[in-house]
């Protein structure tokens, strides 16, 4: 993974990292919602945040960047 990924991905914050734990478990928008305590716009503000906050343009790429940070340490 390149440095500026790296940094994109350390830039989220604890919320959108307990989002994006559910996102790499595969749980839809309303799943988060239910296991966080949140209402599924909420879920999904923090997914548009992460998306940004990524660079992607989708939750497979967002996926697949957190856990190549994951996998690196970060």
């Amino acid at each position: 993974m390149a440095q500026a990924d790296r940094t994109r991905v350390e830039e989220l914050t604890r919320r959108e990292w307990d989002v994006s734990r559910l996102l790499c478990r595969g749980c839809s928008a309303k799943n988060i919602a239910a296991e966080l305590g949140v209402s599924v716009h909420t879920v999904r503000r923090h997914m548009e945040h992460i998306y940004k906050k990524l660079n992607a343009q989708c939750r497979v790429v967002a996926v697949i960047r957190i856990l190549e940070a994951v996998q690196s340490g970060h």
